[in-house]
């Protein structure tokens, strides 16, 4: 097994829901008003430091990460589920930087949790629109 010390990883936030436009129908209402329901908010990915230096020979083959997109809306008002999120681990004394911009991080403490990339929030629907009459 040979020791990794540098490792490029690709990581994607996930998308929020849609939101939904639809309209209730009730027996005896013609128009029952709105009932579209708000899209759930996509997944964050976490960064967590955990003190194991061979621990970037686990991503040697899986580079890729992407968090969970969250559903989208539902009639009678129901929200969509958000998606799941992700948690990488890395060795403590790591160094992330954004190959775009530049911006680095340091993980420096032991068993600490970082939001890397929030998630997307969701959609609305129709239903968050309407008004008290």
């Amino acid at each position: 097994m040979a020791f990794i010390d540098e490792i490029t990883l690709r990581m994607k936030a996930g998308d929020g829901g849609n939101g939904v436009v639809a309209w209730r129908h009730e027996k005896g209402r013609d128009h029952a008003g709105p009932g579209g329901g708000n899209g759930g908010a996509g997944g964050s990915v976490y960064i967590r430091t955990v003190r194991n230096v061979g621990l970037l020979h686990r991503y040697r083959s899986e580079k890729e990460f992407v968090a969970g997109r969250g559903h989208d809306g539902m009639n009678w008002s129901k929200q969509g589920k958000s998606g799941e999120d992700i948690t990488i681990d890395l060795p403590l004394g790591s160094i992330l930087t954004n190959v775009t911009t530049g911006q680095s991080v340091e993980l420096i403490k032991d068993n600490e949790t970082i939001l890397l990339l929030k998630g997307g929030n969701g959609g609305l629907g129709n239903e968050y629109f309407k008004g008290s009459i």
